[in-house]
């Protein structure tokens, strides 16, 4: 994160892990206030292939807090994959100089 965290607000409920499919996948979370790192640590091996997890961030006033109140404007999403990512596209970056 960008600044410190309320780290009783970094739960379950506010930082969700998904499968392609949607469905939750139970993690645990740590927080580490030093260096401001959220681990969103699985409780099951992933499968290593070309599907893609989600980790959704809740934002808006029930979702996580920094430090000092204030909250994500709005949720905040990324995918990875645990094996060689399945690319549709021709041309993965464009506009690069």
């Amino acid at each position: 994160f960008g600044e410190a965290m309320n780290a009783s607000s970094l739960t379950s409920t506010n930082v969700r892990l998904r499968d392609a499919a949607g469905n939750a996948i139970a993690s645990t979370l740590s927080y580490n206030a030093t260096t401001r790192v959220l681990t969103v640590n699985p409780t099951p091996t992933l499968v290593a292939n070309s599907a893609y997890y989600t980790v959704t961030v809740a934002g808006g006033s029930t979702g996580v807090r920094a430090s000092d109140g204030s909250t994500l404007g709005a949720a905040y999403s990324f995918h990875f994959t645990c094996g060689t990512p399945n690319f549709s596209e021709q041309n993965v970056f464009t506009g690069l100089d």
